[in-house]
């Protein structure tokens, strides 16, 4: 997926003209290494496990501490000595507290897998350690439920063993052989990992820990993509090393899915294949599993496009027989999946497209049917119920779709917990998240706008208890009052039938009031993501490399979500199916012009836009429809160029699945008609050539383009680098700074 890579926001709305106040009415500006590489402005969070009702886990100086809410009382599970023991450990308790799996000498692989070390300890004798397969590095170790054992994987193939056989050195395989690269059992691999998943793990305990769900992934056809790693000038690397990554671009050989379950009470690990429903085709997606109960397995499969799928389930006593729950169906656009949380009635919630919102939706798995629950917002995530409440996490609707609230559905009446909330600095709380407890009777809020995070312990059944602080980060917000931060303001534009949300971050001394009063004239830069269903501007509160360029640069800095982009309605996110390239960038030149032409203090003649993976393909081909140079100069990282070199599964849900298709060609920024435009502006191209996600190949085809058509550009490659750039960051954004010092005449 191509992700947002930085995400930092905040609000004001054009309805009620609100603003956030900076928190010092004087001050100094925000330095460069203050926020690169890394933030010194950061804010801590709830940061615990909840491990019951009423106690959960938190990390304090290496120590493992159990909190318990009714009595107040901290105690110390494993203190840092235990820790100690391991290099790098990260420690997780099992779900009945009989023993700590251990994570140490870790390493990543792609975005989300790592290969590490594992061992169990007993808290019984905290002094013997138990290594998981002799302390070889395998690539997932998941406790069960039951609290009695563990599976784990290695080289794709699935092992579990019970604590007496943990003890005893005994495992049982309970899959058949993977191969590195070509078959994953219980582990997905690089596509699904990266673009349906989102994780680490296809593997899925029933909630009695009897069964194990998993995915077997065969990319026997997938064709074969590699990229070199040039090293540090030492002899091992006197030929590059090659990496080769099994990697399916648009209309080539997806990975064969399986879906398949064993009952681990069966020492012979014998697996069972459980079918898929026809009308997603043999060149299906398996997008989601879970368990319903505990003799009931759900899933979703989806057809190649992701405009249709199926809801089904599995029924363990009745030799896996597969039912098929409820259609679901999105001829104009696609299927934004999530998984369901279900409760031992058979009864799921999931979130559902419905009436131009994606809507709660109840679905019986027993009678076969469903019903929306909420409308006019977007449900972002559901908790779970208690006392025949549900809780989610949702927008307040349209106007105020960069706001995220916790909301309560009770007798088909939904009820806001938080918009009344305040926070220490008396302005009213606008972005949440929650946690809540195992059976839901505890949540910790934490609200992170406008102002700086802090965090508070509610108990759900009684509203009006007094609520237990659990962190205000005072210490950054002493440190604030140092700061003249920038003035913030949120607001929409109208684009088409629609209307942009618009976030701008102004220099303190700009009084936007009285623009009369401005008499310089200011430099602004755009920065761009736009993919579809992205958000980037949201009311949260904090400060990075923006706030260093408003602050010292005295650079506007803006952010347009326009269309294609979420949380506004269906509509207007499906208007970009089967076009991207086109109104997400017709977007940001409108509202652009549209800011230029209301503020005076903006100068025409100095302004830029910038954005990294989608956003530096929407950089690309924004400056390539550009005909009026309303932008002097650009900057694209890690861009995708052309749509053909991307993964099967990300693009094809947006633009179909031929790559030879009229939105293909145009949606491709090195053909002719766009890089002579994108000439005529100042632009700067990088990109990582170890780049497993967006393929260095992308902007060398864009740099092969532009120079053949004798087109002066920038140019920086980053040798042996990710997406991330991480290895680079602060030459990465001295880079920038220079591009953006001599483009604005800095």
């Amino acid at each position: 997926m191509l992700k947002l890579l930085i995400v930092l926001l905040v609000y004001v709305t054009a309805s009620d003209a609100r603003t956030i106040k900076n928190l010092a009415d004087g001050g100094r500006s925000v330095w460069f290494n203050e926020t690169i590489p890394s933030s010194s402005f950061g804010a801590s969070g709830f940061g615990g496990t909840w491990i019951s009702g009423n106690e959960f886990t938190y990390s304090s100086n290496r120590n493992m501490i159990k909190h318990n809410i009714i009595t107040r009382v901290n105690e110390t599970l494993l203190d840092s000595t235990f820790s100690a023991r391991w290099s790098g450990a990260s420690l997780t308790l099992s779900p009945g507290r009989t023993k700590v799996l251990v994570r140490y000498a870790q390493r990543s692989i792609f975005r989300h897998s790592t290969v590490a070390k594992f061992s169990v300890v007993f808290m019984d004798n905290l002094e013997v350690e138990y290594k998981i397969s002799d302390g070889d590095e395998i690539q997932l170790c998941k406790f069960s439920p039951n609290d009695d054992g563990l599976i784990y994987i290695k080289q794709n193939t699935i092992y579990h063993a019970t604590d007496e056989q943990i003890k005893a050195g005994r495992y049982s395989v309970q899959s058949p052989p993977g191969e590195d690269g070509v078959l994953y059992f219980g582990i997905p691999d690089w596509v699904y990992e990266e673009e349906v998943l989102g994780s680490d793990a296809a593997a899925w305990f029933s909630k009695d820990g009897k069964y194990l769900a998993y995915a077997f992934f065969d990319d026997t056809n997938v064709k074969d993509f590699m990229y070199e790693l040039y090293g540090d000038g030492k002899n091992e690397y006197q030929y590059p090393k090659e990496v080769h990554l099994r990697y399916p671009k648009v209309g080539e050989a997806n990975p064969r899915v399986s879906l398949l379950v064993n009952d681990l009470t069966d020492s012979f690990g014998t697996p069972f294949s459980l079918n898929y429903p026809e009308k997603v085709t043999t060149d299906h997606i398996l997008g989601t599993v879970f368990w319903i109960t505990d003799t009931k397995l759900g899933a979703i499969w989806l057809n190649r496009r992701q405009n249709y799928g199926v809801f089904v389930s599995y029924l363990t006593d009745d030799n896996w027989r597969m039912e098929e729950i409820m259609e679901i169906n999105e001829p104009n656009g696609w299927i934004e999946l999530n998984t369901p949380k279900c409760e031992t009635t058979g009864i799921c919630y999931f979130i559902n497209n419905a009436d131009n919102w994606p809507s709660l939706t109840r679905v019986d798995t027993n009678q076969k049917t469903s019903n929306v629950l909420t409308k006019d917002k977007h449900v972002l995530s559901y908790y779970g119920s208690r006392n025949g409440k549900l809780y989610y996490l949702s927008t307040p609707g349209l106007l105020k779709s960069f706001d995220r609230h916790l909301y309560v559905y009770e007798n088909d009446e939904e009820k806001c917990l938080t918009c009344e909330l305040k926070t220490p600095e008396g302005n009213t709380c606008t972005y949440v998240s929650a946690s809540f407890s195992t059976d839901l009777s505890y949540y910790s809020l934490s609200c992170s706008g406008p102002d700086p995070s802090f965090t508070k312990i509610y108990q759900t059944d009684d509203p009006n208890a007094e609520a237990i602080t659990w962190q205000e980060n005072t210490a950054l917000r002493t440190k604030l009052r140092d700061y003249a931060l920038p003035r913030t303001e949120i607001f929409h534009v109208p684009v088409g039938e629609f209307k942009a949300a618009v976030k701008m971050l102004i220099p303190p001394e700009i009084d936007f009031d009285n623009q009369d009063s401005v008499k310089e004239m200011y430099p602004m830069l755009v920065r761009v993501y736009g993919g579809p269903g992205s958000v980037r501007v949201a009311s949260s509160f904090s400060i990075g490399y923006q706030t260093y360029q408003v602050t010292t640069k005295k650079i506007i800095y803006v952010e347009i979500d326009g269309r294609g982009t979420g949380q506004k309605g269906v509509d207007m996110m499906f208007s970009i199916n089967d076009r991207l390239g086109t109104y997400e960038m017709e977007d940001q030149i409108s509202v652009t012009k549209h800011l230029i032409a209301t503020y005076k203090f903006i100068d025409p003649k100095r302004v830029s836009i910038w954005g990294w993976s989608y956003g530096g393909y929407a950089t690309a081909m924004t400056l390539a429809k550009d005909t009026e140079n309303v932008f002097k100069c650009g900057v694209s990282v890690a861009p995708v160029t052309s749509w053909i070199f991307y993964d099967t599964i990300y693009t094809e849900r947006y633009m179909g699945i031929n790559p030879y298709s009229k939105q293909y060609n145009e949606s491709d920024v090195s053909n002719a008609n766009h890089i002579e435009i994108i000439g005529k502006h100042d632009f700067l191209l990088v990109h990582g050539n170890a780049d497993d996600n967006v393929h260095y190949q992308q902007s060398m085809v864009l740099a092969g383009a532009l120079e053949k058509a004798d087109i002066m550009f920038d140019q920086m490659s980053y040798p042996d680098e990710a997406h991330s750039l991480s290895g680079v960051s602060l030459h990465l954004y001295h880079t920038l700074d220079r591009f953006w010092d001599k483009c604005f005449n800095l």
